[in-house]
């Protein structure tokens, strides 16, 4: 039998590291003109920019 894979879902907040690409996410889902598309990339981007606060904050000269 062969190994099972391990496998965990998507989260593209882990790609969103800096605020430029923050800007072209919601750039993408504002083009693309989808009400719920957009407003689950604004809820993404607010969580992706609390981690990117957070590791300012841990790291302020880095």
């Amino acid at each position: 039998m062969a190994d099972a894979i391990n496998t965990k879902p998507w989260d593209p907040v882990e790609y969103l590291d800096s605020i430029s690409t923050v800007t072209a996410y919601l750039e993408a889902a504002l083009e693309d003109g989808s009400p719920i598309l957009l407003a689950k990339a604004v809820e993404n981007s607010i969580r992706a920019l609390g981690r990117i606060e957070a590791r300012v904050v841990a790291n302020p000269l880095g």
